[in-house]
């Protein structure tokens, strides 16, 4: 009996600690503030991307807010990508682009090389596989400042049929922990495909080289390195609608799974205790199911303690979903947003074996640490 409280204490834990970020992203996500008259620039750093960046290029075109310039600079791509980059120049002054030199690899020395050849101070960018909304520039412009820093916003994965509808949901709960943390002034993720920033501040980050050796996670360490140069407070997330940007789902079960083995093995260069904090409790939480999951069967008489602990955590992890995807507009799916909690278990467990068993890490044709 005492397993059992302890185990729905923890479910019970967490939960509340998901309906206060869905309140957070609730309250977030009000409406657009328009500040008129700023300048920016877009950089896209494109590697093996050539049948998404025709389509990010256009959409970042036509943004209610004219950029300065759309700098898209190539990472050594071994497909067409470069060659689109340059027609697509040609066509509209205002892309331009650029290409990675032989000593220079990698998305951070892309992104540095872009801000190395912008002429604004104030610098946006995503992916080259992500469409961005029509307000994107505005609305993450409308929630920067020089007291804010750096400022990301949701990345939402493309949902159709049911592989992909389970990556939407789990993509989506991952940002909405993240969103709803940062709304409580415990940001501790931010992604590169929807970014806002300082021009200074990554040249700055660049120099310092941090987590420079990890060859990923650029994002999150460039975060932690505003963070301990500024407050936590120089951070923030826009869960404005128009901010969120649309990104395509991986190709399979198996580059889903190794996507987020390469996410958790950036971990280790990050500083700080919150990332760790947060991660091991979404782990103690799915833990903590499994284990009911198991007495559930075993002790028949416990069942009647037992069933409102599973329910709990399933409506707590349901409650992120759909406060994230009434937020930003994004699809809402019912079955796979209940059906999630009950296998997100099972899915950190088989990351868990592949980060052991699978050595070798390859990323668009390199290998990463």
């Amino acid at each position: 009996m005492t397993a059992v409280l302890i185990i729905i204490g923890v479910i019970a834990l967490f939960s509340f600690i998901e309906a206060v970020f869905a309140i957070g992203i609730m309250a977030g996500s009000n409406e657009l503030v328009e500040k008129k008259g700023f300048k920016y620039t877009v950089i896209i750093a494109a590697r093996n991307e050539a049948e998404s960046i025709r389509a990010c290029i256009q959409s970042v075109l036509r943004q209610s807010i004219t950029p300065a310039a759309i700098i898209v600079v190539d990472d050594h791509s071994e497909d067409e990508t470069l060659n689109i980059i340059q027609s697509l120049a040609r066509e509209n002054p205002l892309v331009v682009g650029l290409s990675n030199g032989r000593d220079e690899t990698g998305k951070r020395a892309a992104i540095m090389k872009g801000i190395a050849a912008a002429d604004t101070d104030v610098i946006l960018t995503t992916d080259a596989d992500c469409i961005v909304d029509c307000d994107w520039a505005a609305s993450l412009y409308s929630k920067f400042s020089d007291k804010k820093k750096l400022i990301s916003g949701p990345v939402i994965t493309q949902s159709s049929g049911f592989r992909n509808a389970a990556e939407y949901a789990e993509s989506l709960f991952l940002v909405g922990v993240g969103a709803g943390a940062a709304e409580q002034g415990l940001m501790f993720q931010a992604s590169g495909a929807n970014m806002i920033f300082w021009k200074n501040d990554f040249s700055d980050f660049y120099k310092s080289a941090v987590g420079a050796g990890f060859k990923c996670g650029d994002d999150v360490f460039f975060l932690q390195h505003i963070q301990k140069k500024f407050g936590t407070k120089a951070t923030g997330f826009c869960n404005n609608a128009g901010a969120a940007v649309i990104t395509k789902p991986c190709n399979s079960i198996k580059s889903w799974v190794l996507q987020r083995v390469r996410w958790a093995g950036k971990s280790r260069g990050y500083s700080g205790l919150l990332p760790f904090l947060i991660g091991s409790l979404v782990a103690l939480s799915n833990a903590a199911l499994v284990a009911a999951l198991v007495l559930f069967f075993i002790f028949p008489d416990l069942r009647f303690f037992i069933v409102p602990g599973i329910a709990l955590k399933i409506m707590g992890d349901a409650l992120v979903l759909f406060s994230a995807a009434f937020s930003w507009k994004a699809p809402v799916k019912i079955i796979p947003f209940f059906i999630l909690p009950l296998l997100y278990p099972f899915f950190l467990l088989t990351i868990g074996i592949t980060m052991l068993l699978h050595k070798n890490k390859v990323w668009k044709g390199r290998e990463i640490r």
